[in-house]
């Protein structure tokens, strides 16, 4: 019965683990279905976003981390998609943690580019934002993943090119650089290669290293001419070199590329307005620094660039396109024609912290002021110049230090992480050196148990083998004995009893006398005849009885208990089944069932006081039972059993690979139920 409770409750728990591993994997393709939503970009990024919010939400459900931050990391970045720097920073902050609790290197990396991405898209976090890409780039570098190593370094070189950090971000686009040369030229690489090419240039452009400079912008075109969609990418770069060619007063090459670029576009201002307003403001700008004469085109361009960029709402165009309208009207006295776009250009930039825009507004508005407002205007431009200046080397220092306090904490953390490996790898050695020690003395204690257990058994053996002798002596000396009287009643006794019978038949035949004495003297004569026959049986039995292994070992157990009855005064009764193949039975068997009965009344006389004991041995389905039944005090099985006695009887019933059921409760008595396989 217990047996069968047993396995039904393996198979509820089995079909429950199956049915609850079904349902996770359900939970786990739900989710997985609505994260794959979020990449599809044919989808608005509220759409998207719904559908990462609810895979998030799921995600939390299962409490599994790696789902969780999967999930989470990419609702971060549809959060950064969307510009909501504050929310992407609280869940990739919420995701750093798990990442690192999970000791998750590459999502750790990722997740720091996703913070230094949002802290850098909003402007003016720049030192965090430079503090978590240069740790994304050296897990990206340890890890030897390129394609992510690459796309940090650009960011980090953009980032230092805009703080005018030129020759830092030089450095890093090249690093840049040499890792994409070393990639296949897919579709993505050669934009990227693109990308990393113009950079360089607008760098070398910068630090006027015009030759330098035209060489990249040239390698970014070539790139982007065996790009499938290289078409946008061409149109900027070709601005920047018409942008070289303006600072080098090659006035005429750079009209050439605008002119260029607006009639091989025919369709550029319907289909990027605001790269068409940038193209023909710049284009205006240039015909004015030529000193064109012709006015009314000039202000016709830019009037035309200014009224699209202004529908648009962008701050750095319509601040950038004022600028260079207000210093064309300047140069021609129409300053209060210029004052309302520098005014505006100005406000703008200053709220964009656009500064190169407000240093621009600043110089123009104190050539088109006059008296004390030009002088305000013109000491402002100066304090902003210098503290650009003064902000410019503190990032500069402030980068070299975020990488330098990086580097030195990542040294320290990979000090402390050798020592610990020391400390740990000393750990183990130390553990596995004590584990050594406990198994050598674990098994010198186990081999002195079996040892003492061999001699224990050899001295159960010894004394049940004395025991036995003990007994067979007692036997013989009984058998000794029966025979002894057998041969008395059998030589003596019946052969003197049959002479007397017989002479008390031969004597009848002489006598004369009544009838009736005669017919009694005969009964008497039967009467001793049927004597002698039953003497003659009881002699034969005498002789003929032997005892078997049988009665050898009950007997042994009768001894003992009639022993213990007779000291401490209870009943007993012994009961042996005939068909107990004693004699197959080996003695260590023997041995140990004669312990187990002394344990189990030893515990009787001490505990149960009580005043009768039924031992038995059954064999039942090829099965050897002791039962040992009592009438004493009884105890409660459900509390733990402390005594020395039981536990002694349990190990000795496993040593003999047999089990035990004890029933028992307070005053009704203790049946202890011994099962062994003969």
């Amino acid at each position: 019965m217990m047996r069968t409770i047993v396995y039904i409750f393996c198979f509820l728990f089995v079909v429950g683990a199956m049915a609850q591993q079904q349902s996770f994997k359900k939970q786990l393709d739900s989710i997985q279905k609505l994260r794959a939503y979020t990449f599809d970009t044919s989808l608005s990024l509220e759409e998207r976003l719904e559908y990462a919010l609810k895979s998030s939400e799921l995600a939390h459900k299962t409490k599994v981390d790696t789902t969780i931050l999967k999930n989470d990391q990419r609702l971060a970045y549809i959060y950064l998609l969307m510009d909501n720097h504050q929310k992407t920073k609280n869940w990739s902050y919420k995701s750093l943690k798990i990442a690192e609790k999970l000791n998750d290197s590459l999502k750790i990396a990722i997740i720091n580019h996703t913070l230094a991405l949002s802290y850098d898209n909003q402007g003016i976090f720049k030192d965090s934002a430079y503090f978590f890409y240069y740790k994304s780039k050296k897990i990206y570098s340890a890890l030897k993943k390129v394609s992510f190593e690459i796309s940090v370094l650009s960011n980090i070189a953009i980032l230092q090119e805009d703080e005018r950090d030129y020759v830092n971000a030089e450095i890093n686009a090249f690093k840049a650089l040499r890792l994409i040369q070393s990639l296949p030229q897919t579709e993505n690489n050669l934009n990227t290669l693109q990308i990393i090419n113009n950079l360089i240039g607008i760098i070398s452009f910068k630090l006027h290293n015009y030759d330098k400079a035209i060489e990249y912008y040239n390698k970014a075109l070539e790139n982007s001419s065996k790009m499938s969609n290289g078409h946008k990418s061409n149109l900027y770069i070709n601005i920047n070199i018409a942008e070289l060619y303006k600072d080098q007063k090659k006035y005429n090459k750079a009209i050439n590329i605008y002119n260029r670029l607006i009639n091989n576009n025919k369709r550029l201002h319907y289909d990027d307005s605001l790269t068409y307003s940038t193209v023909i403001s710049n284009l205006a700008y240039v015909k004015f620094l030529r000193k064109d004469l012709n006015y009314g085109e000039i202000t016709s361009l830019f009037k035309r660039a200014y009224k699209i960029s202004s529908n648009m709402e962008v701050p750095y165009e319509v601040s950038a396109i004022g600028n260079d309208f207000s210093e064309f009207y300047l140069s021609i006295n129409q300053k209060d024609s210029a004052l309302p776009y520098l005014k505006r250009s100005y406000k703008l930039a200053k709220q964009a912290d656009l500064n190169e825009e407000v240093l621009r507004s600043l110089k123009l508005l104190s050539q088109a002021t006059e008296g004390e407002t030009g002088k305000q205007y013109l000491y402002e431009y100066i304090k902003l110049n210098d503290s650009l200046i003064t902000k410019e080397r503190i990032a500069r220092n402030k980068f070299a230090r975020i990488k330098f306090e990086t580097d030195e904490i990542t040294e320290e953390r990979d000090k402390v992480t050798k020592q610990k490996s020391l400390l740990f790898g000393t750990s183990i050695t130390l553990v596995v050196m004590l584990a050594l020690v406990y198994l050598v003395f674990v098994q010198r204690s186990k081999n002195r148990k079996l040892l003492f257990e061999r001699e224990q058994q050899k001295a159960n053996e010894s004394i049940y083998s004395l025991m036995l002798q003990q007994q067979s002596i007692l036997e013989q000396g009984r058998t000794e004995e029966r025979f002894r009287i057998s041969e008395e009643l059998h030589d003596g006794i019946l052969s003197k009893l049959f002479g007397t019978r017989m002479g008390l038949g031969f004597l009848s035949k002489k006598v004369n006398g009544d009838a009736s004495v005669l017919i009694k003297h005969s009964d008497f004569i039967n009467q001793m005849q049927e004597i002698e026959t039953e003497i003659r049986d009881v002699s034969h039995a005498l002789k003929n009885k032997l005892l078997s292994s049988t009665v050898d070992f009950v007997a042994i157990i009768e001894y003992y208990i009639k022993g213990l009855s007779e000291l401490h005064l209870f009943d007993y009764n012994v009961y042996a089944n005939p068909e107990i193949p004693w004699a197959t039975i080996n003695d260590h068997t023997k041995v140990n069932l004669y312990r187990i009965l002394q344990e189990a009344l030893q515990n009787m006389i001490k505990h149960a006081q009580a005043s009768r004991v039924d031992v038995s041995f059954y064999m039942i389905d090829k099965q050897l039972e002791l039962v040992i039944k009592d009438n004493g005090a009884g105890f409660d099985v459900n509390k733990q059993v402390k005594g020395i006695g039981l536990k002694n009887i349990t190990s000795r019933t496993k040593n003999l690979n047999g089990t035990i059921d004890i029933a028992s409760n307070p005053d009704k008595g203790t049946l202890l139920t011994v099962h062994l396989k003969v």
